[in-house]
């Protein structure tokens, strides 16, 4: 039986929350820096799935995760703060993520591969680079 984790990235930490069906769930959190994630990733094995919100860096983290555990998912967050009521907290959203994966409920997007992510984030450094000629 897979256990399921949910993670709400933010720029500087990142909260999760470890659950298995049956069980009581955990919460964590550790620093969104490379040294956090080298600490972290370890916990994530083969019957880890993952669910996490579509963020800024919600694909780099992707691309860490995909490699170690079982299944990754991308959910769009507009769309998950108009399912709960209430207020939104790190602990609550990191529970709503990993128990919706758990129940086959989340709602997810698109995750592009790697390729396509390189090719527009060249697209928007030359759009960058032109404005910044412009001004």
């Amino acid at each position: 039986m897979p256990r399921y984790l949910g993670l709400d990235l933010h720029k500087h930490y990142v909260h999760g929350y470890w659950f298995r069906p049956g069980q009581k769930g955990t919460h964590c959190r550790f620093p969104n820096t490379p040294d956090g994630w080298q600490q972290f990733l370890p916990q994530v094995t083969a019957d880890t799935w993952v669910a996490m919100e579509a963020t800024g860096n919600a694909f780099h983290v992707y691309d860490w995760l995909v490699a170690r555990a079982g299944q990754v998912a991308v959910a769009p967050p507009l769309l998950l703060k108009r399912l709960g009521s209430g207020r939104h907290t790190d602990r609550v959203d990191a529970e709503r993520l990993a128990k919706m994966l758990a129940l086959g409920t989340l709602p997810t997007v698109w995750v592009p591969p790697a390729e396509v992510r390189a090719i527009r984030a060249l697209l928007q450094q030359a759009d960058a680079c032109t404005r910044t000629a412009r001004a």
